[in-house]
């Protein structure tokens, strides 16, 4: 069940106190004349969502729809509209999201920029102290380097291997150019120590966007229809946050928690975007009472209202 609850349930935002909510599409009737005749037939719009007041009415409840797909062999696992499924006759709707694969690459090079940031800072504080040329020239010493002191001929006996790579050293070391000006001796370690930060990766910094998905928006979604590349509609909960479960390209899990920024949409959990809120169980709101007058005024009283003169 993915710890939604049984049966129709409201879905309120614990920050700003607004319920999600499905706007039902309006129905018009249209006419076509063929041979004579007049057809007739009702069209019905695209249900929508919204967040809004938490009145209680039939448009805030939702049901998870956990019929089986034989498609994909999972459950669909939805999100539901009560009130399509209810007061309409045009199938069953869901919550989807959707992500643009557009904002997914802007965001992929906004995120590889930083890391080139704080890459080029940890290479700079790496260089070692007794360097005073630039960093580039720097690098390109160890580049040149690396070759001599990276051989290694395994078919050497272990005393011909050290001494080989001694003499490796040294090459290396008789090549010190004037802007080192440590100990000569200690120029191969240094090399070897910088080519190891030079082959560590860079994670985003902190309060960058979430590295795993863009910003997705949420709209209803047709129940039997095929999802694309950057399509979710199934959900889960740890009863408190909402996320995808699809975890399909362009839109993973991480970056799709439910979030209300005026409409609702999903974001990554680790930037601090991701929202909580209450799933509660929803039950019906009573029929409205009809009192005696009414029911004179509609003439159900038949003869007697009239024998009184109503």
């Amino acid at each position: 069940m993915a710890n939604f609850p049984n049966g129709p349930f409201t879905i309120t935002n614990n920050d700003t106190g607004r319920c999600l909510r499905a706007r039902l599409g309006p129905s018009q009737e249209v006419s076509d004349h063929k041979e004579g005749l007049e057809y007739l037939q009702t069209i019905t719009s695209k249900p929508w969502l919204e967040l809004g007041e938490a009145d209680g009415s039939i448009a805030t409840a939702w049901y998870f729809n956990t019929v089986y797909d034989r498609t994909e062999r999972l459950n669909l696992d939805q999100i539901a509209s009560t009130a399509v499924r209810e007061l309409q006759n045009i199938g069953n709707f869901c919550v989807a999201a959707f992500t643009n694969p557009d904002s997914f690459e802007d965001l992929h090079k906004r995120q590889m920029a930083a890391a080139d940031v704080a890459r080029g800072k940890r290479l700079t504080e790496a260089m070692p102290a007794q360097w005073t040329g630039t960093r580039q020239a720097w690098e390109e010493l160890v580049e040149a380097s690396l070759p001599l002191l990276e051989k290694n001929l395994m078919y050497f006996e272990l005393e011909k291997q050290e001494q080989y790579e001694l003499e490796q050293e040294q090459k290396v070391i008789s090549s010190a150019p004037a802007q080192w000006v440590g100990a000569k001796t200690t120029l191969p370690a240094a090399i070897r120590a910088y080519d190891a930060e030079l082959d560590k990766g860079d994670l985003v910094p902190d309060g960058d966007p979430d590295p795993s998905a863009a910003q997705s928006t949420m709209m209803m979604f047709g129940c039997g229809c095929e999802r694309g590349a950057g399509t979710n509609y199934r959900w889960t909960t740890d009863a408190t946050r909402i996320w995808a479960a699809d975890n399909c390209e362009f839109l993973p899990a991480a970056g799709s928690y439910w979030t209300d920024e005026g409409t609702l949409v999903g974001r990554g959990r680790n930037n601090s975007a991701a929202q909580t809120w209450t799933l509660t169980p929803w039950t019906p709101p009573p029929a409205s009472k009809t009192d005696g007058e009414a029911l004179l005024r509609t003439g159900l009283f038949g003869p007697l209202g009239a024998v009184l003169g109503l």
